[in-house]
């Protein structure tokens, strides 16, 4: 019964994760040069590593929203991109 249940709760979880959507950092009227400056000094700010943990991710966030970027869903259609 123990481990039925934890399937059913892994599965669950994975469904909730399917399900949130992609998002992507927009600025209005920003070239991709312009986000990929943010980007880089952003990170170096964060200190983000190759694997980022919890606290770096929150770092480099608040950063690129000081730098007029928001968080938002990825528009149907948009290509990822692939710098």
């Amino acid at each position: 019964m123990a481990r039925r249940s934890s399937s059913v709760l892994a599965g669950l979880l994975l469904i909730a994760c399917a399900h949130e959507p992609e998002k992507v950092w927009y600025k209005p009227g920003a070239t991709p040069d312009d986000f990929d400056r943010s980007r880089a000094s952003c990170a170096k700010e964060a200190a983000v590593s190759a694997q980022p943990t919890d606290a770096e991710m929150k770092r480099f966030g608040a950063c690129m929203q000081r730098d007029g970027w928001a968080q938002v869903p990825k528009p149907t259609g948009m290509p990822t991109p692939t710098r």
